[in-house]
């Protein structure tokens, strides 16, 4: 018999006023709240903290600050303490600290909200009687964003506009959604969703707004039916989105957020209706890190590169652009960050089984290609990937999308084949964990 205690929070850090969402969108309507939310497993003598939050991304520097705070709020050792966030592209960008309103909502609101959270869910601690496990296939929601025209050229999010006429999607993407309920004795259920398309439907559509996109209505739509707590789990999304450039598919597209959430929602609920019982047991953690190799090939020119993002005058830059034979601004950051970097990186990689449920985090924007090579490859008889945890290390593209290059491959630190590695490395760590 398992001896599983489960806890959670959901505790709301929504800006006060108007916040940066990213250099050039300055957000003033506060649309959805922004939460962190928090699990703490208990069993034995073991106990971690997951924490799910409603932000764009977990940068390496604010991770730190994070992870530093929350571990003297709680005493719990740093290996026992995972951050991840939805990527929600509708809330403040950490990364810019030198702009005042992100700078004081980190210091007074994100953080110690974040320690609140992670202290709730230590106190909320309750018994588990017993789980339950699901799926859905969703339907007109994730779509590759990488799709190839007839002229056979790849356009993504950042390519020039063209006369040919755009013909199919690079691949297709993962429709599963992956859930797990776990009940509690005398206290509401926590509910594990895990779903591979991006949390950024609605900065698509308004630039100004501040919220949980989609991920909120989910959520909204799950507790109006069922007396849980949901928890959103991102999957591996980094070319997939909640909607497509193919005119066909638009048809289906959803015109605003809200509608995407409610569809993600009553995939959940199908999930749920279809649930089968989910063997419960010890709960094992594994921290590691996989050693990546950095691709340095244009890394000769960082200097060239500097003076590109240095440029003010448009036209000039562009000229510059195309006699270095660079592609976009986007590339010239990717060189300057990767050119910082070692040959080879540490990249962290950790695993958290319960039972027969296992989950696998990566600081990575994975492929979904590759988070379903993970969980099919699973020895456990439900995992989740999930991304944008234990820090950032950008996009992570499939091997085969490498060859057609495109804005994520170029921002990519790493040569082609980490994300499957990525993979590979987490499937061991699982399988280490099952002879425990």
């Amino acid at each position: 018999m398992s001896n599983l205690k489960l806890g959670f929070a959901k505790v709301d850090f929504t800006p006060q006023g108007p916040v940066w969402l990213n250099r050039s969108d300055y957000a003033t309507i506060i649309k959805e709240p922004l939460y962190a939310n928090c699990i703490a497993w208990q069993e034995g003598d073991l106990t971690v903290l997951q924490f799910s939050l409603d932000l764009r991304n977990i940068y390496d520097k604010f991770y730190n600050m994070v992870w530093d705070a929350v571990q003297k709020a709680t005493g719990l050792p740093k290996k026992q303490i995972i951050i991840a966030v939805s990527h929600n592209h509708s809330a403040p960008d950490i990364a810019l600290f030198d702009k005042e309103e992100n700078a004081e909502w980190i210091e007074k609101i994100g953080i110690p909200k974040i320690c609140e959270a992670g202290c709730a869910a230590l106190e909320d601690l309750t018994e588990v009687t017993g789980a339950v496990k699901g799926r859905a296939i969703t339907e007109k929601v994730a779509f590759v964003r990488r799709y190839f025209r007839k002229d056979g050229s790849l356009a993504d999010v950042v390519s020039p506009p063209t006369e040919s006429p755009l013909v199919c999607h690079e691949t297709q993407a993962d429709p599963e959604l992956r859930v797990v309920r776990f009940d509690r004795k005398d206290k509401k259920g926590v509910l594990l969703v895990n779903f591979q398309s991006h949390a950024a439907h609605e900065q698509a559509i308004h630039h100004d707004y501040i919220g949980s996109d989609f991920v909120e209505y989910m959520r909204r739509t799950v507790e109006e039916k069922e007396n849980l707590h949901t928890f959103y789990c991102q999957g591996a999304c980094g070319n997939v989105n909640t909607f497509t450039c193919l005119e066909e598919e638009m048809k289906g597209w959803p015109e605003e957020h809200w509608l995407v959430g409610e569809l993600v929602g009553k995939s959940v609920l199908e999930a749920l209706e279809n649930a089968t019982p989910l063997t419960l047991g010890q709960l094992k953690l594994y921290s590691g890190e996989l050693e990546c190799h950095v691709n340095h090939s244009k890394s000769h020119l960082a200097e060239i590169a500097q003076k590109i993002k240095d440029e003010t005058d448009g036209k000039k830059r562009f000229e510059m652009l195309t006699e270095a034979g660079i592609s976009n601004l986007y590339e010239v950051t990717a060189i300057l960050n990767r050119a910082t970097f070692p040959k080879k990186r540490m990249m962290p990689l950790s695993s958290l089984v319960c039972g027969e449920f296992a989950q696998g985090f990566a600081p990575v924007e994975l492929f979904d290609t590759c988070g379903k090579q993970f969980r099919d490859a699973s020895p456990y008889d439900m995992t989740f990937f999930c991304g944008y945890a234990l820090g950032s290390h950008s996009y992570m593209p499939s091997a085969i999308a490498f060859a057609n290059e495109g804005y994520e491959v170029l921002q990519c630190h790493y040569v082609p084949g980490t994300g499957e590695m990525i993979a590979l490395e987490l499937n061991r760590q699982l399988s280490e964990l099952k002879k425990k």
